[in-house]
């Protein structure tokens, strides 16, 4: 106690964003707190961007999450990326700042508290040899294994690799995001045994477009984790709200089959182009112009909550991949004649 009385004189606490004195370690001064903006209140349930109104505990999406299909389950964000947050997730990125892992992780644990279950494994989105030669330490699994101290939680740091480098990615539209990133993530052949079939908690230190964060998540997914969630240190975007479509195109008659949709999902488009060409009639239910629908789909669908959910006589199919996997196993067609 004496020894660190004496450390605390000589080398006084201070703010990690400013480096003026504060009371206690790894923290912030009042200003600087009063700059940041913490995400607290309502937000999107996907992606955990902040939002306008009251938190009456219904279940809410932003904008994006609203109008592209999130392969994730839930996800949660800290801080908004600016300001002071920005400036923050900077240092820890490119300017050697890795006392900044263990106050932010602090900040994620908050933020994604009824995310983790005592199944959880956190993994982080992997950086790509050269980048990680480059930089010496990938900002991502720093935050994985301080959140794992604070949580007690298993961490896996290299669950996930990125075998091929992509470019920067600044400054691009959402499309040449996705289109970038499209398999850049794959799973760690000799970690398998540690995901097949856990709860994974995806961590990344910022989420833009979502696009590393649905890479991240399809090479989890090879091994057939139950959900994975998504953890951000900032995210963006605001609400929206639209329309209504109820589609039976006189086609042959066969299995009652369900989607639930959204406007503008390209995995809705997807699935709706499959039974198109084989000539079926399909009811879909979108769940912006039926917001009371959404609970229905997530009962239904055993808590899964992006689109599309797809039913086929009552029975779950799950969404596009999984109705993709049973075409290319010759499964699907037996299914909608049954």
């Amino acid at each position: 106690m004496i020894l660190q009385s004496v450390i605390r004189a000589i080398y006084p606490a201070q703010c990690v964003a400013c480096e003026s004195f504060t009371e206690i370690e790894s923290g912030l001064c009042g200003s600087c707190w009063r700059e940041t903006q913490f995400i607290g209140g309502l937000a999107c349930d996907t992606c955990g961007t902040p939002l306008h109104g009251e938190d009456d505990g219904e279940i809410v999406q932003c904008d994006d999450c609203m109008m592209i299909a999130r392969p994730w389950n839930r996800g949660r964000a800290a801080l908004v990326y600016s300001g002071v947050g920005r400036r923050l997730v900077l240092a820890l990125k490119h300017g050697d700042r890795l006392d900044l892992a263990a106050p932010a992780a602090a900040w994620m644990s908050r933020a994604a508290v009824d995310l983790i279950t005592d199944e959880t494994l956190i993994i982080p989105v992997p950086l790509h040899w050269s980048r990680l030669l480059r930089r010496r330490y990938n900002q991502a699994a720093e935050l994985a294994k301080a959140l794992g101290d604070i949580t007690g939680k298993t961490v896996c740091v290299d669950a996930l690799q990125r075998p091929r480098r992509t470019k920067p990615l600044e400054g691009h539209t959402r499309h040449a995001r996705f289109e970038a990133l499209s398999g850049a993530i794959i799973p760690h052949e000799n970690r398998r045994c540690l995901m097949q079939d856990r709860s994974v908690l995806l961590v990344d230190d910022v989420m833009t477009s979502g696009a590393t964060t649905r890479s991240g998540y399809r090479g989890s997914l090879c091994w057939r984790c139950q959900k994975c969630v998504n953890c951000n240190t900032g995210a963006r975007r605001q609400r929206y709200l639209n329309t209504v479509c109820t589609k039976d195109k006189g086609r042959s008659p066969m299995q009652t089959i369900e989607m639930y949709i959204k406007p503008g999902c390209p995995y809705c488009h997807a699935a709706q182009r499959m039974l198109d060409n084989k000539n079926v009639a399909y009811t879909t239910i979108n769940i912006l112009a039926q917001p009371g629908r959404r609970p229905e789909m997530i009962q239904r669908a055993n808590g899964r909550s992006t689109v599309p959910q797809i039913f086929i006589g009552g029975k779950h199919v799950g969404g596009f991949d999984e109705m993709n996997a049973l075409q290319s196993r010759g499964k699907l067609d037996p299914m909608l004649a049954a």
